[in-house]
């Protein structure tokens, strides 16, 4: 008898194996990616993907980050914190490489739907439009600005707080916050939209400097944790557990934010 045609197996073995290696490659690019050391109790960990909008390695000791490590020892597990691009981040989250997102400004279940949001928030930051000091109007305030271009911050929530009058001028386009001060202050662009306190850290004092921020603020956002679904039974404690440490000590103030 004639032996049925083994190709399409073969095919099928194919397309496994190489959503295998596709699968090893991304754990292999996110062990390597690690910023936290791995503990060395046997408690379980939640891994979480960080965006690295704001620079390299931004949540390795940040206030975000010490809340969410105490929420998440209280609760029995390890928190260890890796940094990747934007999109990378959130699909590396979604598929269930890692477990969920550090922080994201809006809830982003809707378009990644395996992912959670932790209805607490980890903190917040006032938006404030900021150009260079030889364009401040007298007035100091952005509705009297003239302006022709603006940074836009690839794939960042935070531009959708843009004023509308701001929105059909030309685009420069920034990679990350410190991009787009180098651009606000070269002349390049007129204004770019920053959290606050992105600018008020000691590190960026040099180029804080030379920018001023226009009044009123233009935006207020929040940061939320987002966890893979797997961990949904997770999210509720966790929040309580947020919650009840900001009432214990002081809240962690405002921070660098990402979509």
């Amino acid at each position: 008898m004639t032996q049925p045609d083994p190709e399409p197996v073969i095919i099928t073995t194919v397309k496994h194996l190489r959503n295998l290696l596709l699968m090893v490659t991304l754990t292999l690019s996110a062990t390597a990616a690690v910023s936290d050391p791995l503990p060395d109790d046997a408690r379980p960990l939640i891994i979480l993907s960080a965006t690295d909008y704001l620079g390299k390695h931004t949540y390795d000791q940040h206030p975000y980050t010490d809340l969410l490590r105490m929420a998440l020892g209280e609760l029995g597990y390890t928190l260890v914190v890796m940094h990747n691009p934007g999109l990378r981040s959130l699909a590396m989250a979604n598929t269930g490489v890692v477990d969920g997102e550090l922080v994201r400004i809006k809830d982003m279940s809707e378009e990644y739907p395996n992912l959670i949001k932790v209805p607490e928030p980890l903190g917040g930051a006032d938006l404030a439009i900021f150009v260079a000091k030889h364009k401040v109007p007298a007035s100091r305030h952005w509705a009297d600005l003239q302006a022709t271009s603006v940074v836009a911050l690839r794939g960042m929530a935070i531009m959708e707080h843009l004023p509308v009058r701001f929105r059909e001028l030309s685009e420069i386009r920034a990679q990350n916050y410190v991009q787009a001060m180098h651009l606000v202050i070269a002349g390049r662009a007129d204004l770019a939209i920053l959290p606050a306190s992105f600018i008020e850290k000691p590190e960026q004092a040099a180029l804080a400097e030379k920018l001023e921020a226009l009044t009123p603020v233009v935006g207020r956002v929040e940061g939320f944790v987002h966890l893979h679904k797997r961990h949904a039974a997770l999210v509720g404690p966790l929040a309580e557990a947020m919650h009840q440490l900001k009432q214990q000590t002081t809240a962690p103030g405002p921070a660098p934010v990402s979509k």
